[in-house]
């Protein structure tokens, strides 16, 4: 493994380096800065790194603002310690000014605030603060005037203004700015705070102080009168200055919820405040602190409370979700991942069910792609990603109890999709689940995951994909705007949807329907689209050429490989060489990104091989196989693979993960945020299970295929019986429970072992084992997911407009038949086992019905391997009488003594006693 104190090794990074390197002159005006303190070299560094960074033209804000408070904060006395400290004081007054007007959001914009005032503090108490005091009055102006713009970033620093309008009492005008700017935001917060309060759509209640005391709403009422008493009755500005700040009161009222019980009305009551206070969006900075208080009171009621209060908790939280915005959704979930911690903690299934039934009747956050943005950014809904992490944190918590969420979560991907980028390393919550003890839900497991496309090792767009997708723009040298632009997002968006988008183009290029491309173009580049454009033109040339003399299809793509296509290319003179370039390279990223993002089993071969998850000599049988053997011997060299992958995804030890990933500094459209590896070695052996898996499925047809569909004889049972156990190994490997399917597959080898079974015994054995695989999909398939299925489709079904009640069930019942059989035919081997029963039980009935009943006997006990039987053979258990007849076993007999007998072989003389009815022998 390497070492994680090593650089990343990226194509990708040197490119991004390359592309976002610039220049950059730092203006003559702002060097004062580096001048004053060239004899300083961590500062003198530091205020180049800031200006460089302010004035580049793919400037991050974050950046700027992290040096920059440093800079103005704990360096600061550099600066006041020089000669040129009035000037450096004005130019620091001007980078605040500056990035004001660059008006950054969120995280930015809160942080620079907060470095200004912490500046103007250091510019108040130091000992020049007398020459300084035309940048605080003009600094005080501009916050002031903030506050009536961006007041949030205000209330999270209204601390700091009251420390600095205290630090100021050596010059009152600019300490009566100061201070009324602080008055200001404290009287604006009661305001609000009162508002809250007294809406009457709230779902706590407001009442007046009774035998059992006043309730949290009445109390914290209470709190804001006092302040406003205290603001009313204060003389002069430093009474004032004593009033709490905003963040004080909160943490007041937090505290006042502290104190009460956790049953009861008084502990819901707490509950419902603290949930509402989630939703206010001035409270947004503090979302942390109201949400530990939140944890700790969930956990106080899942603790002490009755059963009702946890319900009422689980009523009330996922109620709000459906009627909360957008902004304060991301803030529940985090309440019910708590509540689903605890509640399983608790273990009562009762509330168990409960939880997860209002869970699935809240609803899930489906990807709601609606196409992209002019910035090229793909418009998804933002709580997807929350809400998709906070089902599988909760299973996490305990899969066996949270099976049913299990299942509803895999349903609600299948019918709303899933929607995850390169960035959001959902390789961890992955990894997450597999360090959860999921032996006993592993089939489940194994259903849920096959809809995550994240089950990949390198983060971001590396290798053979990154040079594939940079070579296909560069060779038409970036001219045409639909390559350009896939170029692009494969390197920075990076996700599963871009299989669709490389196969879109290729179906463009075949019929120069652009519409096809509408979902995944900006608005600026689909209108770019040209049909009479060279790029096209030739590319649509090639593709129907293709089609016409080859037959190579969008729909049979899949078919040939890329060797194929080249050569077919070959044969297609006249068009010219770049454009047949174009396409090969558009399939060849239309293949990778398969194989990232699909489980493509292209490479299965080298991966199993390089794999130290399995030991060398699986590996080494697996690759023999694989280059000499025939398709069941694949299977049964593969299945072992699977078994010693299991173990280790299995295992209820957790593992830790290994990641090797950069943040880049420079974000600009087109470029991508993050790069490197990431591995775990369960979710490594899972990823590369989901690859073998599909890897051996066509393996198993392939045997289904081959067996002999002819007579049945004993040796062609024996066969059966073989191939039957390898899928049985597959579905143990899946994590289904076969034992009912074992015992009949178990009964039919005693029987294969007699001499003397009849046809119709056969039959009855093998309705058996149909019989009890029938009953594994109803155990492993229907049980487990019939119980969500009704209510999730029924929000499906009624999302897409269906409100007649016939209509309505209707729709449930063939979208429920038509999940069932998706999570079965995608189920490693079970399929096949059906198939190939059927198949086998098929053979026998036509041959009872073909043959008479002693011929059915016959060759129902015969070995059609012992027909012709070497007589130099050594193997004893065929060299006798009965096999070899009178004569074979005389010549036999001579070749042991040493007499010279030519090489032969003795055929049995009951071979052709065999025959159709009604055939004359």
């Amino acid at each position: 493994m390497p070492d994680a104190t090593e650089p990343v090794a990226s194509d990708a990074l040197a490119a991004n380096l390359a592309l976002t390197r610039r220049e950059v002159t730092i203006p003559v005006k702002d060097r004062v800065l580096i001048d004053a303190v060239s004899s300083y070299y961590g500062v003198r560094t530091l205020a180049e790194r800031t200006l460089t960074e302010l004035h580049h033209p793919f400037r991050n804000d974050l950046e700027v603002v992290s040096d920059l408070r440093q800079l103005s904060g704990a360096m600061l006395h550099y600066y006041d310690g020089s000669d040129q400290r009035a000037e450096c004081m004005q130019r620091f007054e001007s980078l605040f000014s500056t990035m004001y007007g660059f008006k950054p959001g969120g995280e930015a914009l809160e942080g620079l605030v907060g470095a200004h005032v912490q500046f103007l503090d250091a510019l108040a108490s130091s000992q020049n603060r007398s020459s300084y005091r035309d940048i605080l009055v003009r600094s005080v102006d501009v916050l002031g005037r903030l506050n009536r713009e961006e007041r949030v970033p205000l209330l999270t620093h209204a601390g700091g203004i009251r420390r600095l309008a205290k630090r100021l009492d050596w010059n009152p005008e600019i300490q009566e700015r100061a201070a009324a700017l602080y008055i200001e935001l404290v009287r604006k917060n009661i305001h609000e705070w009162k508002h809250f309060l007294e809406d009457p759509g709230r779902k706590f209640r407001m009442e007046p102080a009774g035998a059992a005391g006043p309730d949290i709403g009445r109390r914290v009422m209470e709190e804001l009168e006092g302040i406003e008493r205290q603001l009313a009755s204060a003389h002069g500005i430093e009474a004032k200055l004593r009033v709490k700040t905003p963040d004080e009161l909160l943490l007041e009222v937090l505290r006042l919820m502290d104190r009460g019980p956790g049953r009861g009305k008084a502990a819901r009551e707490r509950i419902a405040m603290l949930v509402e206070l989630l939703d206010v969006p001035e409270l947004q900075r503090r979302s942390n602190e109201i949400l530990r208080q939140l944890y700790f009171t969930l956990r106080k009621v899942c603790a002490e409370g009755e059963l009702e209060d946890v319900a009422h908790a689980v009523d009330l939280i996922t109620g709000c979700l459906t009627r909360y915005g957008s902004h304060s959704k991301r803030w529940l979930f985090k309440g019910i991942e708590q509540l689903g911690i605890e509640i399983a903690r608790r273990g009562e299934s009762q509330l168990v069910e409960h939880f997860i039934d209002r869970l699935i009747a809240t609803g899930f956050e489906e990807p709601g792609i609606k196409g992209v943005t002019d910035t090229w950014d793909v418009e998804v809904n933002p709580n997807h990603l929350v809400c998709l992490r906070t089902w599988l944190s909760i299973v996490s918590t305990d899969p066996r109890q949270y099976e049913r969420l299990l299942s509803a979560l895999t349903i609600q991907l299948h019918f709303r999709g899933v929607f995850v980028k390169d960035t959001d390393l959902f390789q961890r919550d992955i990894s997450a689940l597999l360090n959860s003890n999921i032996g006993n839900s592993f089939s489940l497991v194994l259903q849920l995951v096959t809809y995550l496309p994240a089950f990949f090792n390198a983060v971001g767009s590396e290798g053979e994909l990154r040079d594939a997708s940079t070579q296909i723009d560069q060779v038409a040298h970036r001219q045409d705007p639909v390559i350009h632009y896939l170029r692009k997002q494969c390197h920075a968006e990076s996700n599963s949807r871009l299989i669709g988008f490389a196969g879109a183009v290729y179906a463009w290029w075949s019929d120069g329907n652009r519409e096809v491309l509408r979902p995944y173009l900006p608005d600026g580049v689909y209108e770019q689209l040209d049909g009479e454009d060279r790029w096209f033109a030739g590319a649509h040339a090639v593709v129907t050429a293709l089609a016409t003399r080859r037959g190579i299809t969008r729909d049979n793509l899949d078919a040939f490989s890329v060797n194929d296509l080249d050569e077919a290319l070959e044969t297609i003179t006249d068009v010219e060489k770049i454009h047949r370039d174009r396409v090969l390279l558009l399939v060849r990223v239309w293949r990778l990104l398969r194989a990232k993002y699909d489980y493509d089993a292209d490479q299965i071969v080298p991966a199993v091989e390089s794999s130290l998850q399995v030991s060398h000599e699986i590996r080494s049988a697996f690759a023999d196989a694989c280059e000499h053997g025939e398709s069941l011997e694949i299977v049964h060299a593969g299945n072992s693979v699977l078994e010693e992958l299991k173990k280790i995804v299995t295992d209820p030890r957790p593992t830790e993960a290994f990641e090797n990933i950069y943040y880049k500094r420079h974000i600009a459209v087109g470029i991508p945020s993050v790069y490197g590896t990431y591995h775990e070695a369960k979710f490594d052996a899972l990823g590369l299970m989901l690859r073998l898996m599909r890897f051996l499925k066509p393996h198993l047809e392939r045997c289904i295929e081959e067996f002999p569909t002819g007579f049945m004889t004993r040796w062609t049972l024996g066969r059966a019986l073989k191939l039957m156990h390898e899928m049985l190994r597959a579905l143990r490997v899946a994590g289904l429970r076969v034992r009912d399917l074992t015992a009949q597959i178990g009964l039919l080898e005693e029987v294969v072992a007699l001499r003397s079974p009849t046809a119709a015994q056969y039959l009855d054995i093998l309705g058996f084992i149909s019989e009890a695989l029938g009953r594994a999909v109803e155990i492993n398939f229907i049980a487990s997911h019939e119980p969500n299925l009704g209510a999730i489709i029924s929000d499906v079904v009624g999302e897409r407009g269906v409100t007649d009640p016939d209509e309505l069930q209707g729709a449930i019942g063939s979208l429920s038949d038509e999940f069932l059989r998706s999570v079965v035919t995608s189920t490693y081997a079970i399929q096949e086992l059906d198939r190939f029963v059927g198949r086998v039980r098929g053979s026998l009935s036509s041959m009872t019905e073909s043959l008479r009943s002693d011929a059915c006997a016959r060759l129902l006990s015969y070995r059609p391997d012992r027909l012709i039987l070497p007589l130099h053979e050594d193997e004893p258990t065929r060299a006798d009488l009965l096999q070899l007849g009178a004569k074979g076993a005389g010549l036999r007999r001579l070749t042991q003594l040493g007499f010279p007998i030519p090489e032969g072989s003795s055929r049995r003389g009951c071979s052709g006693s065999c025959r159709p009815s009604g055939i004359p022998r």
